[in-house]
């Protein structure tokens, strides 16, 4: 009997004077991207919960209670979208590999209790068709799918978007007529987010060192 199939037992947040995040990438749902047979040939790396499906709530419900038990509170979950419906009104069913977010978080028992937030991955996903397209279709979805929720990770009350990567600036400044103009469009990005009632929106760029 795997974890998974037992209940989940409440949960016992410890207490830090840090904020620790991990990176969520949901792409362990069977059928969808990888699956579980990448791994199953090494049964070494079988997880504790078993080859869970990430948009079993439960599963999310141990995720959540696994990670406050050990000082992380919050995940930032890899967001991209689906190339083949960029000319569509952006929603949940928009994008690919949303199920550990809308069928997992949101459903969970624990979720109210745990901090996310997304991560706007541009590498080889779609970003944006135009400027228009960022902001009349993406921005709205994710201001009222995400960053309005009580549970989104804020800084200051700003509501976090992680963007991947600095390495992918070319391609995330294509839709908008390359990297001159991209500074202007993420600051017009903020600004739009105010002018749909937030604070502020921080736009942290994932980063690493070549050398690493």
């Amino acid at each position: 009997m795997t974890a998974q199939s037992r209940g989940v037992p409440d949960l016992h947040a410890v207490q830090s004077d840090y904020r620790i995040g991990a990176h969520y990438f949901p792409g362990w749902k069977h059928g969808d991207h990888w699956g579980w047979n990448k791994i199953a040939p090494f049964p070494e790396r079988k997880p504790l919960l078993g080859w869970y499906d990430e948009d079993n709530p439960e599963v999310t419900d141990w995720e959540i209670k696994w990670a406050l038990e050990h000082g992380i509170d919050y995940f930032v979950y890899c967001w991209y979208r689906d190339k083949s419906r960029m000319r569509e009104p952006m929603t949940a069913a928009g994008q690919r590999h949303g199920h550990a977010i809308h069928d997992g978080l949101f459903h969970s028992r624990f979720g109210d209790r745990f901090q996310f937030a997304i991560m706007w991955e541009c590498h080889n996903a779609g970003v944006a068709l135009d400027e228009r397209d960022l902001f009349e279709n993406l921005l709205p979805f994710w201001v009222d799918t995400y960053f309005s929720r009580p549970n989104y990770l804020r800084f200051d009350g700003k509501p976090v978007l992680f963007i991947y990567s600095y390495y992918s600036l070319d391609r995330i400044a294509e839709p908008f007529g390359g990297e001159a103009n991209l500074a202007r469009v993420l600051e017009r990005l903020r600004s739009e987010a105010v002018r749909r009632g937030l604070p502020d929106l921080l736009l942290p760029f994932e980063y690493r060192d070549a050398a690493a």
